[in-house]
């Protein structure tokens, strides 16, 4: 199964809530939203997804709250935009 069909299931199955994420980064506020995260996490490498899901997986089993994973990436993209604007 890809990757992008288990992301969906995997979404459609927890029904997780769409979020806005507010981090900063270079001193400046950033409001991200679940969308832009998911889209991010879809565009990635599949090295990059084999480590996604894992952590998705391994949060599920716990209990825990994706958007906690999330909001990292929320704020992992920030960074890379206020690096993106400065160089």
């Amino acid at each position: 199964m890809s990757f992008k069909k288990w992301f969906g299931l995997f979404k459609t199955e927890k029904g997780w809530s769409d979020k806005t994420y507010e981090v900063e980064a270079d001193g400046l506020s950033h409001f991200i939203s679940t969308d832009v995260v998911e889209e991010s996490i879809l565009s990635a490498t599949e090295v990059e997804h084999a480590f996604i899901k894992d952590a998705l997986v391994r949060i599920d089993v716990a209990n825990g709250d994706v958007h906690h994973f999330f909001e990292h990436i929320a704020l992992c993209l920030a960074k890379s935009f206020a690096a993106d604007a400065v160089g």
